[in-house]
């Protein structure tokens, strides 16, 4: 038996239209749905994007920075973040000069993930970020 629905939304067929102009619709959002903030073993990362959004929306970003009010130029900022981001996720390779030889599909996975957020230009970095900011480190959970 079907039971009659009292909610006052209206059916879907009746739905507002969207906001959206037809031509984005069409050629960016097919783009835009690709995009991932944790991309898989299945998908091939082509570029490394950086945004700056509330600390809590990136909860599930490997590679974040907190940043907070301060006195630090966006410049210095973005190069701190990424480096900070980069320590933080376990992306360091090698140390004491030592060449970095991956041994597992998870050392190619990081490397490859270093390399295409180490090619990101600093001034994409920069321009993500607000003015009058300084890097704190991102907590663990």
């Amino acid at each position: 038996a079907a039971a009659a629905s009292s909610s006052s939304s209206p059916p879907p067929s009746a739905a507002a239209p969207s906001r959206v102009p037809e031509e984005w619709r069409t050629d960016l959002l097919p783009i835009l749905r690709r995009l991932s903030a944790k991309p898989t073993a299945s998908d091939v990362v082509i570029r490394a994007l950086p945004v700056c959004a509330p600390y809590f929306v990136l909860s599930d970003y490997r590679y974040k920075a907190k940043l907070t009010p301060g006195n630090t130029r966006r410049g210095r900022a973005a190069k701190a973040a990424a480096e900070l981001a980069l320590t933080s996720a376990g992306a360091v390779l090698g140390s004491g000069g030592k060449k970095f030889a991956p041994r597992t599909p998870e050392d190619v996975q990081r490397l490859l993930e270093r390399l295409l957020v180490e090619e990101v230009a600093d001034a994409d970095l920069t321009n993500q970020l607000v003015a009058n900011t300084k890097v704190a480190a991102a907590q663990k959970k």
